[in-house]
């Protein structure tokens, strides 16, 4: 399993953010381009639609589990052990965001045009918890960006 950091403060890394098509129901993402490289403005909405999307399966009152300290091995262990067995699969996602207790993380089975994948009802595979610390590996491989994906 590769991995990929988003890295959107430098001009060498030009690994696009999931293509995004016309923007006509609430469960698509914000319209975008696989052709740009990721900006600060295309992570925040990932971040806002995989929130949302999450938000909409499990309600809004549904509290994320809470989890002292989220390491590198455990998010492989998860995309590897929790691997729903959906051959459109390609690749995991690791997405962080801001939260009062700690960091809000994603992690999420994407397809290969990075799109969250969903299962016959709709609902993405994936989980999210709040993380009160990383630990060193992840926090390395993070670099202070919010995105990891998983090939």
């Amino acid at each position: 399993m590769s991995i990929m950091r988003k890295h959107h403060k430098s001009e060498h890394d030009r690994t696009p953010l999931p293509g995004y098509g016309e923007h006509t129901t609430s469960d698509e993402p914000p319209p975008g381009s696989a052709a740009q490289s990721p900006d600060p403005q295309q992570l925040k909405a990932l971040a806002d639609f995989i929130t949302g999307l999450f938000e909409r399966i499990s309600g809004p009152r549904r509290r994320p589990e809470v989890v002292e300290e989220l390491g590198f091995a455990d998010v492989v262990a998860y995309f590897t052990e929790k691997h729903p067995g959906d051959p459109r699969i390609a690749a995991g996602a690791l997405l962080c965001r801001p939260h009062p207790r700690g960091t809000l993380a994603f992690l999420v089975f994407l397809d290969d045009n990075d799109r969250p994948c969903k299962d016959p009802a709709g609902t993405p595979y994936g989980r999210r918890m709040v993380a009160t610390s990383f630990d060193e590996e992840l926090t390395r491989r993070l670099h202070g960006d919010s995105l990891l994906i998983f090939r």
